[in-house]
């Protein structure tokens, strides 16, 4: 009985140490069964001291709301396509035309040189006599000389000079001068030819010949310083070179013949007075 008593105080005890704990005083009552049981009655002194409570709870200040970035998605990266590689044409290369200055006597090198013509005699030409006149042109204030040694020069430029000859070949060069001292040279190859004794030789046609041709060829050698004539006909001799100390003459002549027979008289003479004749028959049938 006892213990029943006990445990129903226990269980009236237990909203009292609720109201302590939340701080509100309370007062327990015990139910009318158990007055009339004998019971130990338990006071407990609640405080009375209340903590009061403030009438108005302070307002929490709201927390501001933080809008969140959201990532954006990462795309997957596409593979690269390797572009089309579009040939292109290779430029040509562009021609420009450059004009050249056309150079001016200041922009010459020097001063012009003077100008100079040999007009005889002709170069490798022979002579069999023991000198030559050389001639020629050049500018009028100009000096000329011949192996070193003066020549004539007339206001027109003229210029003149007579040269010995030696048996054999002669070189002779010319040089003419202008007044600034500018040059301009000329060389000409002169032969003089050993004496010889004079002579012809008839080649053709042979002496006696019958032909039907109204003409006929005469054609021979002779001394390379022979005057020939036929029949009182001057022709004319080309010189041909041995070699540098020897020459001979040729010559060549058509002849109008005759009918029946004729008598065609060469005649060749030197410088020396010396003199040939020969005579050839050449018959002419129909």
């Amino acid at each position: 009985m006892k213990f029943r008593t006990h445990n129903l105080i226990l269980l009236n005890l237990v909203p009292v140490f609720l109201c302590v704990l939340l701080g509100i005083g309370c007062v327990t009552s015990i139910p009318r069964e158990s007055l009339n049981q004998e019971v130990h009655t338990v006071v407990v002194e609640v405080p009375t001291e209340v903590n009061e409570m403030p009438s108005t709870m302070p307002t929490p200040e709201p927390t501001p709301y933080l809008e969140q970035e959201t990532p954006e998605p990462i795309s997957t990266p596409k593979p690269i396509e390797p572009s089309k590689v579009i040939p292109t044409a290779t430029p040509q290369p562009t021609i420009v035309a450059t004009q050249v200055p056309t150079p001016t006597k200041e922009s010459d090198q020097g001063p012009t040189p003077p100008s100079l013509e040999i007009l005889g005699p002709l170069n490798n030409s022979s002579f069999s006599s023991d000198s030559v006149i050389i001639y020629g042109t050049s500018d009028a204030k100009s000096k000329i000389t011949i192996n070193g040694s003066s020549s004539q020069i007339d206001s027109d430029g003229n210029f003149y000079s007579e040269v010995e000859l030696i048996t054999g070949i002669n070189q002779f060069t010319i040089v003419s001068t202008s007044e600034s001292n500018a040059l301009t040279t000329k060389s000409i190859n002169i032969f003089k030819t050993a004496p010889q004794t004079l002579f012809i030789s008839i080649t053709k046609p042979l002496n006696q010949t019958v032909i039907t041709s109204s003409y006929v060829q005469i054609s021979g050698l002779t001394s390379p310083d022979a005057k020939l004539k036929i029949d009182g006909v001057s022709v004319p001799i080309t010189i041909e070179r041995l070699d540098p100390a020897n020459m001979i003459g040729l010559f060549d002549h058509m002849y109008l013949l005759g009918a029946g027979l004729n008598l065609i008289n060469i005649n060749v003479t030197n410088e020396s007075g010396d003199t040939i004749d020969k005579l050839i028959s050449v018959i002419h049938s129909n």
